[in-house]
């Protein structure tokens, strides 16, 4: 006898079809000729193999764990860690990301995502952006950063609502996404850099600027706190879960990032409006510890720095005027190359340059730094319809993971109101940042599709 059972990924595919109504009698049946129909059995090609199924399910499958491995290692940098010590780029991201979504079409998901109008907010992004690598001023400039994008980000919003079809897929996720930050936060002891009197990461390229490593890592401390804290958690989970988020603060510190400072402080107060009476005793009672744990480890430098935010001595205090006005100037450059080219941008990764050339004309130095601030950097880089799209998608995230808060049960609720923390606290901190294209946002979108998607069809098993 067949052992075959069918979990609850594969339920509803393999339930059988329904009976249907005849709507013809036979006049010679004296029992049936009053009746107004007859129940008659599926047909042969209405019924859905097993076997089918099975295999579509395993290809599902593999295609989660591929992905799970794929956004461990994206999300903790840990592949530029082993590039940069080793010199052999192994391109896992490529790599594992292509196995992933081979994952997905074989198992028949490979569009699920399609069906969402936020994953159209992120294609129309994408679009613009080719259309604006397409005429930009460097097109040799911006087709590098247009090449990463659609490699290695750009696929993370097909990938998670393909894979990500129940509740545990939701745990699985958030569990990976926790155990990534633990990871990262450990990242930052074995490759710390204080040759400038701030933490920084050496080899870890892509964050290894101490503002853009404290912006990740407020990204990620709410999914530490979920993976310690969440349903049915071990003692030793919240102590791992607690050290590692004290080690966390403790980084954001010693990066002396007085942007980063700012989001945490704001990412705070958003917790303590929109979180639950729990979540808000936890925060004003812990948080104040764990920062008294994390601050006499912070070297004397970095807090120095973020000093200057509440009081400074004089040189001090000249040192934050000329950053202070270099960053306001960089904005004033951004908005002027935005009104410039409203429609699509300079190109991609190409504001430098461009800046560069305007202040070369008026015979006066480039400044050669990016704008520090995302949002017009998209505007400048790409045109004020790509950050008008890129927007849209963020406030339709924000809208599905209030949705999933007010309808999931407690797993989905707990993963949503992370998701959000998470999201708000990385959109404060790109502010002072040039990470216009990063894979942060997508990674909370295509969870959020899924959740909303499992909310309103019923699909928590």
């Amino acid at each position: 006898m067949s052992k075959f059972k069918p979990n609850a990924r594969m339920a509803a595919a393999v339930a059988r079809p329904p009976l249907r109504r005849s709507d013809t009698v036979n006049p010679g049946s004296s029992e049936l000729s009053s009746a107004a129909a007859t129940l008659t059995l599926p047909r042969k090609e209405d019924e859905v193999s097993p076997a089918s199924v099975a295999f579509e399910s395993s290809a599902q499958r593999f295609a989660l764990n591929v992905a799970l491995v794929f956004f461990f290692f994206r999300i903790s940098f840990l592949h530029e860690y082993i590039t940069g010590h080793t010199g052999i780029d192994l391109h896992l991201m490529i790599v594992l990301g292509g196995l992933c979504y081979l994952g997905c079409l074989i198992s028949g998901r490979g569009a699920a995502a399609f069906r969402d109008k936020c994953t159209w907010l992120w294609v129309g992004f994408l679009i613009w952006m080719t259309i604006a690598t397409l005429t930009s001023t460097w097109r040799g400039g911006s087709i590098f950063q247009w090449n990463d994008y659609v490699k290695t980000i750009f696929p993370i919003i097909l990938i998670i609502p393909a894979v990500v079809t129940v509740k545990t897929d939701v745990r699985k996720f958030m569990t990976v996404i926790g155990l990534a930050g633990i990871a990262n936060t450990a990242l930052g002891f074995v490759s710390s850099d204080f040759k400038t009197g701030r933490m920084g990461l050496e080899a870890a390229g892509s964050i290894g600027d101490p503002n853009d490593y404290a912006a990740h890592l407020i990204f990620l401390i709410p999914a530490m706190v979920y993976f310690a804290f969440g349903l049915k958690k071990s003692v030793f989970y919240k102590i791992v879960g607690t050290l590692s988020v004290v080690a966390a603060l403790y980084q954001i510190l010693s990066t002396g990032s007085r942007g980063g400072l700012v989001s945490l402080m704001l990412f705070v107060l958003y917790v303590l409006v929109t979180g639950d009476r729990k979540l808000k005793v936890g925060i004003l009672l812990g948080g104040p510890v764990l920062v008294l744990l994390a601050l006499p480890l912070v070297p004397r430098n970095s807090i120095d720095r973020l000093n200057t935010l509440f009081e400074s001595t004089p040189q001090q205090h000249t040192e934050a005027e000329e950053s202070t006005e270099a960053r306001r100037a960089l904005l004033q450059a951004s908005i002027d190359a935005t009104l410039a080219h409203p429609i699509f941008g300079i190109g991609p990764s190409v504001f430098m340059d461009y800046e560069a050339g305007v202040a070369a004309e008026l015979g006066k130095h480039g400044m050669w730094h990016g704008t520090h601030n995302a949002y017009t950097q998209i505007s400048c880089e790409c045109g004020i319809p790509a950050l008008v799209l890129v927007v849209a998608a963020l406030g339709l995230t924000f809208r599905y993971l209030r949705r999933v808060r007010q309808l999931g049960d407690d797993t989905l609720k707990g993963a949503s109101a992370t998701l959000a923390v998470m999201l708000f606290g990385f959109c404060v901190a790109i502010f002072f940042l040039t990470k216009g294209y990063n894979f942060n946002f997508l990674i909370v979108s295509g969870l959020a599709i899924a959740m909303n998607r499992m909310v309103s069809e019923g699909n928590a098993a």
